[in-house]
């Protein structure tokens, strides 16, 4: 396993990754999308002069979209996702993460079949085809209750993936989400193969970057990865605590503990 935290567009804070051996970094596809070009190309080249990969972006669509409104809204979205998977294609980044709360909110008028059913057509119809036309991969993100009212844990995500049934559509494991959420390590590790990315924070501690604390479950976090085959790369998605470079350096060696003790 690699890992990597999510940045946005910094330079600086790639190297920071990169000085305390982070191998790949994350950014925003929305925001990215936004950026200058100029921005998006001094970004690819400094990670090339360090060796490092962009593994994924995330943040896929911003919150005034609705991906439940049904094939009204498709042209739109498509237009946005044409866009933006070409904006953001210089960094080559082979997963692009659909959490993206707001837009995918199930409105109060709506059941929850209903929102699988509109979902699983926009994933289908327009999702898939246009990740197949940019040879990415998008990874559906399970979010807390809190912070959205559909798709709150990985068997939810798993659902939906195995209905859409394309090699487009897969899933990202957050661990702080999927914890949460209800999700047990026993039914992560069943995953295998549809596992193409992971974010990593506290559950237990305020989604912190993992520290001393954490060591514990993040080796049986690691271990369940490990079971369902997963070797790719974990993004810190999370708080630094106010100390970037310290929180990096700390849980890297966390983590890094906690791989090899699994």
């Amino acid at each position: 396993m690699k890992f990597g935290c999510c940045i946005g567009l910094d330079p600086r804070r790639l190297e920071i990754l990169n000085k305390y051996g982070y191998t790949c970094y994350e950014t925003g596809f929305a925001g990215t999308a936004s950026s200058p070009d100029e921005k998006i190309f001094a970004m690819r080249d400094r990670a090339n002069e360090l060796g490092m990969v962009c593994a994924s972006h995330n943040g896929m669509f911003p919150g005034d979209y609705k991906l439940l409104g049904g094939k009204d809204e498709y042209a739109k979205i498509s237009e946005f996702l044409d866009m933006a998977f070409a904006k953001v294609k210089p960094l080559a980044s082979p997963v692009v993460v659909l959490g993206s709360g707001g837009a995918r909110r199930i409105p109060d008028d709506m059941s929850l079949d209903e929102a699988k059913e509109r979902f699983i057509a926009l994933l289908s119809d327009v999702i898939a085809p246009m990740a197949r036309k940019y040879n990415v991969t998008i990874a559906i993100e399970e979010l807390r209750r809190e912070e959205c009212n559909f798709i709150n844990n990985c068997r939810e995500a798993m659902e939906i993936i195995r209905a859409v049934n394309k090699p487009e559509i897969q899933l990202l494991i957050d661990y702080y989400h999927s914890m949460l959420g209800g999700d047990k390590l026993t039914e992560l590790s069943s995953y295998g193969s549809a596992i193409k990315h992971v974010h990593i924070a506290s559950p237990k501690n305020a989604r912190k970057f993992p520290n001393i604390d954490d060591i514990g479950d993040c080796r049986s976090f690691f271990a369940a990865l490990k079971t369902a085959g997963y070797d790719g790369a974990i993004s810190l998605e999370g708080s630094d605590g106010g100390n970037f470079e310290s929180s990096l350096a700390e849980a890297i060696s966390v983590m890094k503990e906690a791989l090899v003790s699994c």
